[in-house]
């Protein structure tokens, strides 16, 4: 029977050591080599504190005794000190073994190695945290509800574009969120996500103010590892996106309307050297300014310039022009402007 009992210690799986009420090591069985790197040898007569983190237990590791008479061990993480001084996490339990006087004789410990599920738990710790700053910031309303409308999730940033705080937003209905006038269109939209599994979608939407946003959505449905099918929302604010595109379009539409009213002339044109007149497309010579208006928006007013006014109307020149004859005068001096007086 003393051979089957260490057949089945040296089969398991757990580690198993047995400390007298010294708190020398007894027995260790294999799995507590294989964890801490040491022999049996370099363990059995040795003080267990060897392989137990000190400042995880009210005395040095050795008192077991008195933590076992006290009832404070029971199945908790400690960790084991390994050869190399690693620290193993185990879930550590120790049990007494008394003789007919009740008399504890020895301490079965027991310690499970729990690296690989320490590590899963920290890694699942910081995918949620991950996961609560993506939704928690992001810039996207991300939400949930049920196949009635009722809220069950939601982002801050949702809520913040909508004027709520989070708590309120999670006792409405989405077709609260709707304008008035819009809400029958959710009963379609509920319908449509149930039957197909996906909707997507423009929907308008109004503050705790009142004043209306332009939501664009693309939710779908899990029904799988839920008790009850839930939607999943994604949503952005379209509204300042849709209100540049019709600026947009309207200052596009102002510029197209001035352009047809704009006629401009371009490419060389054709002038006789001698009368000034102008070829147009068939051939035929025109004036100058009745090209100039048949070919843009430009109207002419007519005048006659000094040089031709001196030339053709010699007479009336200083009366058109008074300005060149005071000018000419102050050239040649006072006397001579007395003269021509």
């Amino acid at each position: 029977s003393r051979d089957y009992l260490d057949t089945l210690i040296e089969g398991m799986m757990d580690t198993l050591i047995v400390v007298g009420p010294d708190g020398i090591i007894r027995t260790a069985n294999q799995a507590v080599c294989r964890l801490l790197g040491y022999t049996r040898n370099e363990l059995i007569g040795h003080p267990v504190s060897k392989i137990l983190k000190a400042d995880e237990w009210t005395h040095d590791g050795a008192e077991l005794v008195d933590l076992i008479e006290g009832k404070r061990v029971g199945e908790r993480i400690r960790h084991y000190k390994g050869k190399d001084n690693t620290l193993v996490p185990v879930l550590f339990g120790a049990s007494a073994v008394k003789d007919a006087d009740g008399a504890i004789r020895h301490i079965v410990c027991t310690g499970r190695d729990i690296s690989e599920r320490m590590r899963a738990e920290e890694a699942l710790r910081e995918s949620e945290e991950q996961y609560r700053d993506l939704l928690e910031y992001s810039r996207v309303m991300l939400y949930t509800h049920d196949l009635e409308g009722r809220i069950l999730s939601v982002n801050s940033f949702a809520a913040e574009q909508l004027g709520y705080n989070t708590g309120e937003f999670l006792r409405m209905n989405i077709r609260d969120l709707i304008v008035p006038d819009r809400r029958a269109e959710f009963d379609t939209y509920l319908a449509e996500i149930e039957t197909e599994g996906t909707s997507r979608g423009l929907i308008l939407v109004q503050t705790a103010k009142g004043e209306k946003r332009l939501w664009e959505y693309n939710n779908t449905l899990r029904t799988e590892g839920v008790p009850r099918p839930i939607v999943r929302g994604m949503a952005y604010d379209m509204s300042d996106q849709k209100r540049q595109e019709k600026e947009r379009e309207k200052l596009i539409q102002e510029l197209q309307k001035a352009l047809s009213e704009v006629r401009k002339l371009s490419g060389m044109l054709p002038i006789c050297a001698s009368c000034k007149k102008i070829r147009d497309d068939t051939g035929y010579w025109q004036q100058v300014e009745a090209y100039i208006q048949d070919h843009s928006e430009a109207e002419f007013s007519h005048s006659i310039c000094p040089e031709c006014a001196k030339k053709l109307y010699p007479e009336y020149y200083d009366v058109m022009y008074p300005e060149e004859r005071g000018s000419r005068n102050a050239e040649r001096g006072t006397g001579e402007e007395e003269e021509d007086k």
